[in-house]
């Protein structure tokens, strides 16, 4: 591996280039490919907010709005 390569700081110009369907992120100038949640994630984080975040408000509806 090209150590001229593992030097370069990468910038927002970079991240621009990368396709669009993979998540990427630029940290310091150093790009992180992030893994897409996955439909189990979802569901779980779905139902750990429903516990842990207090159900303290309800929706109104109002006509005359």
């Amino acid at each position: 591996m090209s150590t001229s390569q593992d030097d370069k700081e990468y910038t927002f110009r970079d991240y621009l280039t990368y396709p669009e369907d993979e998540r990427w992120e630029i940290i310091d100038g150093v790009p992180f490919m992030q893994a897409s949640p996955t439909p189990v994630l979802g569901g779980t984080s779905n139902r750990l907010s429903y516990i842990v975040v207090p159900r303290r408000f309800q929706v109104v509806r109002h006509d005359n709005i």
